[in-house]
């Protein structure tokens, strides 16, 4: 996969746009095709779309859609349209079963524990009959599933593992070398924590099936972001393991 690099664009938004984009050309859209997931005259929604990158990459024959909970600079792209749009706050009657596709790429993560199962039993609905859902995500208990290498700027955003640590000693190391800032949104993924244990529950529990999943020691992302080559984990067989040291998962879902 290519690598993007932030110096090369005149600013993070352009970059982060390139990044998305990247991601998706070089390796989801080959993921879901190689697991038969047709990408030809299809509708489209990115829950959670950024600035739009993502699904940008997706055929030009698609009918595409992206919704985010604020206003970023999309651009003006053919067959696309993007929207402020809060899935549990307000009515989706619009989106109900007019999708082939729903993506939640690194999104529910960020969704408050209490609101897991509505948030993805809504995005169910968005389901035409055979539609498929693409699903990724950090596992919480990662090396960096609290998100610090990009929330910290202090030294601490190397240091892995900080999410087994009793979230009080967190608060601490924040007041001392970060800010209240940085502490709000650790807290927002500490209250929001997802495992692949609590995931593969909630999926059964909506009568969901997998039809495929890939645990990645080093994640895709992390090969278009740093430069690191990206390694599929061979130990997703062992739980406590897999919590611990899968740093991203990829599903696609799809209606028993």
């Amino acid at each position: 996969m290519k690598r993007v690099y932030q110096k090369d664009y005149s600013d993070w938004p352009e970059y982060y746009y390139q990044y998305q984009l990247t991601l998706a050309k070089d390796h989801y859209i080959p993921y879901l095709i190689n697991n038969d997931v047709s990408l030809s005259n299809i509708s489209i929604i990115d829950v959670g779309c950024g600035n739009g990158g993502f699904i940008s990459a997706f055929p030009d024959t698609s009918n595409k859609t992206g919704i985010e909970i604020k206003e970023f600079p999309w651009k003006d792209l053919k067959n696309s349209t993007f929207q402020v749009h809060n899935v549990l706050t307000q009515d989706n009657s619009k989106f109900i079963k007019k999708y082939d596709l729903v993506i939640i790429r690194d999104v529910i993560e960020h969704i408050d524990l209490k609101y897991k199962e509505v948030f993805i039993n809504t995005i169910k609905s968005f389901l035409k009959e055979n539609g498929k859902i693409l699903v990724t995500f950090p596992p919480y208990f990662s090396p960096f599933g609290l998100h610090q290498q990009v929330l910290m700027k202090s030294f601490l955003k190397k240091i892995p593992f900080l999410s087994i640590l009793p979230f009080s000693f967190i608060r601490i190391l924040c007041l001392l070398f970060e800010n209240k800032e940085t502490l709000k949104h650790l807290e927002e993924i500490s209250q929001s924590r997802m495992t692949i244990k609590n995931f593969n529950s909630i999926i059964k529990g909506l009568n969901l099936k997998i039809s495929n999943k890939e645990y990645f020691l080093v994640r895709p992302s992390h090969e278009i972001r740093y430069g690191f080559k990206m390694r599929k984990a061979c130990f997703s067989n062992f739980p406590v393991i897999r919590e611990l040291f899968v740093l991203g998962t990829s599903y696609i879902i799809e209606k028993k």
